[in-house]
């Protein structure tokens, strides 16, 4: 991966995916991550390393949990839809302008609560 550490928008939709390499982690630059319609059951604790990410699919998996060490401080979008997700670590941080958390078709539960920022927090 370390030729694409400039990357900014990566689309891996619909590949059948069970798995992402940790090496993942090293796209600092990307911005937009797409991973809807693929069988992924877990994520990589490294992708808690792309700070510079705004926008996150992760819609039609079949992830049961998203990883503690995550911490999206950037995020504007976070689609998790049609997953078996029965709740969203703390450190999930939606920037308050953007447009939030997309969660249908999850296992109902009250401890999906998203922590919301504003810009003033990300100073």
């Amino acid at each position: 991966m370390r030729n694409l550490a400039r990357l900014m928008h990566l689309n891996l939709v619909r590949n059948r995916l069970k798995l992402l390499p940790r090496s993942i982690g090293s796209l600092t630059q990307l911005q937009v991550l797409e991973l809807a319609d693929n069988h992924l059951t877990q994520l990589p604790a490294s992708l808690g390393k792309l700070r510079s990410i705004r926008r996150l699919n992760l819609e039609s998996n079949r992830l049961h949990r998203l990883s503690e060490t995550m911490s999206f401080m950037s995020l504007e979008v976070l689609n998790c839809c049609s997953n078996e997700l029965v709740f969203l670590p703390r450190c999930v941080g939606i920037i308050s302008t953007g447009e939030g958390i997309r969660q249908r078709g999850n296992k109902k539960t009250t401890t999906m609560v998203p922590l919301i920022l504003t810009h003033s927090t990300l100073k």
